[in-house]
């Protein structure tokens, strides 16, 4: 099956990155505390305490990997992840009924949550999401949206296969190579509409996914465009 690239990397990566490293600090800050003292300035007891958790060490690397590659279930990776990073936190707080572990942890579950559902929404985005299958013949919509996008030498035109509020989808008439920012144009009812969007993935040779940018309107933008298309009925994806 092929697998969407991703040609420009949102914020959430960044922020899920952040997290790994964090969660692992966190880890071995509350390993500092189970043990009544600095781990930090024995270096055989920190030595032998990082062998014991290379489970953590391994998920903390396959996180930062899986996010920077967009692994296609993230979420549910960085669910397995937290609990992992919480477990002694949650059995030392049980078990000695401690407040400051037990605080800190629920702090620590109520971030993993938030970012679990900021994950999951910023994969259901149009761009990340093609709505046809790349070797499809054929149409790969049902809807006659078409898109103009001006090239220094041509212009090419595609269908409108996925949409969102702020983002789209688009499978270009011919293989092309498209990044940075470009302007996509629709027509609608004789109607001209155009908006810079920033190309950040990339299905197949003629698909794309596009985030449209705030722009000076000097004709109608994608947000009046898509208020149209959604009152006339037409269901993205």
């Amino acid at each position: 099956m092929k697998r969407l690239r991703l040609k420009r990397r949102p914020l959430v990566i960044k922020n899920l990155i952040v997290f790994v490293v964090l969660s692992f600090i966190y880890y071995m800050i509350i390993q500092n505390y189970i043990f009544g003292f600095s781990i930090f300035n024995n270096v055989e007891l920190l030595t032998s305490l990082l062998r014991q958790n290379l489970l953590i060490i391994i998920l903390s690397i396959l996180g930062c990997f899986w996010a920077l590659n967009w692994f296609k279930y993230l979420e549910w990776f960085f669910i397995f992840f937290a609990l992992t990073i919480l477990w002694p936190s949650i059995d030392f707080a049980v078990s000695h009924y401690d407040k400051v572990v037990l605080l800190s942890g629920f702090i620590y579950a109520v971030f993993s949550i938030f970012l679990f559902f900021i994950i999951k929404n910023e994969k259901q985005k149009a761009l990340y999401l093609p709505s046809y299958f790349y070797n499809q013949i054929g149409k790969r919509t049902f809807y006659p949206l078409r898109v103009s996008l001006h090239l220094p030498d041509k212009t090419i035109e595609g269908d409108l296969t996925n949409w969102d509020e702020s983002s789209c989808f688009v499978s270009f008439d011919e293989d092309v190579q498209l990044k940075g920012t470009v302007i996509l144009q629709m027509t609608f009812d004789d109607v001209l509409f155009g908006q810079k969007a920033v190309v950040t993935t990339q299905y197949d040779s003629r698909g794309y996914g596009f985030v449209f940018k705030p722009d000076k309107k000097e004709i109608p933008g994608w947000d009046e465009f898509f208020s149209i298309i959604s009152d006339r009925g037409y269901q993205n994806g």
